[in-house]
């Protein structure tokens, strides 16, 4: 249970500072894209 958590909490965190470097635009969309913005292409 503990080895769930900390995976799914490591996921979380990934998919934050994600969002946080799209929000950012520090790099164009195009390279790193929202992660709602893959979700829909991936559809």
């Amino acid at each position: 249970m503990k080895r769930f958590l900390f995976a799914t909490l490591f996921f979380a965190v990934l998919l934050l500072i994600w969002e946080a470097l799209f929000r950012a635009k520090i790099w164009s969309s195009v390279l790193v894209p929202s992660p709602k913005q893959v979700v829909v292409y991936l559809e």
